[in-house]
């Protein structure tokens, strides 16, 4: 999560794809350092994608990136932090991290893989935080920006894939229509259960 209020200010951004949508990429970098002895162990707890034959299978890749998530949920506990640029490597040796870190995590893990991943940016109206921070809606910003990872998966079927072949982490679980169709409704954003957790159902 990152907030207008707590980025410097004066900052030149630019746009790196000059305009056109980004290419994607599975390198290390100072935030997706997965070359970490760290991530490596994450690595071997989640287990490869498949033998070398289905390695590429996008369905095998969904399969191993599903896992991943769910290994991330189980150990890295969920906190609020607004320091998206922690490396995932310290993420993990703290053991929590917040949405945003933990989806850095599965976008590191998926880099590490070979899956290429890129981000879309997210703006969130900021009244979406409150039932998170009820005593605190005047530091709430008016907008959060998110960083939404991607996936390429080649061979994804273009059909119930708009966007293939990059699967958005939206549909890491299931297209969108299906995952409405099941029980316990949308993310509220108001009991235990973080944005993170909530993309294995809904």
């Amino acid at each position: 999560m990152t907030s207008s209020l707590l980025t410097p200010r004066g900052r030149v951004r630019t746009d790196p794809t000059g305009g056109g949508t980004a290419a994607g990429s599975d390198a290390p970098t100072r935030i997706l350092d997965w070359r970490h002895p760290r991530v490596a162990s994450l690595l071997r707890r989640i287990g490869p994608p498949a033998g070398s034959a289905g390695a590429s299978d996008p369905a095998l890749r969904t399969a191993a990136l599903r896992r991943a998530h769910r290994q991330i949920v189980a150990d890295v506990r969920p906190v609020y932090s607004v320091q998206d640029e922690r490396p995932v490597s310290e993420v993990l040796r703290r053991g929590r991290g917040s949405c945003s870190q933990r989806l850095a995590v599965l976008e590191a893990v998926a880099r590490a893989s070979g899956v290429a991943t890129r981000v879309r940016g997210l703006l969130v109206d900021g009244t979406f935080w409150y039932p998170r921070f009820p005593r605190l809606h005047r530091i709430v910003p008016d907008r959060v920006l998110l960083a939404w990872p991607e996936f390429r998966l080649d061979g994804l079927p273009p059909a119930g894939h708009a966007t293939a072949p990059w699967l958005s982490v939206s549909e890491l679980f299931g297209g969108l229509d299906e995952l409405s169709e099941g029980a316990g409704g949308g993310f509220t954003n108001t009991g235990p259960e973080t944005l993170f957790e909530a993309l294995s159902r809904t």
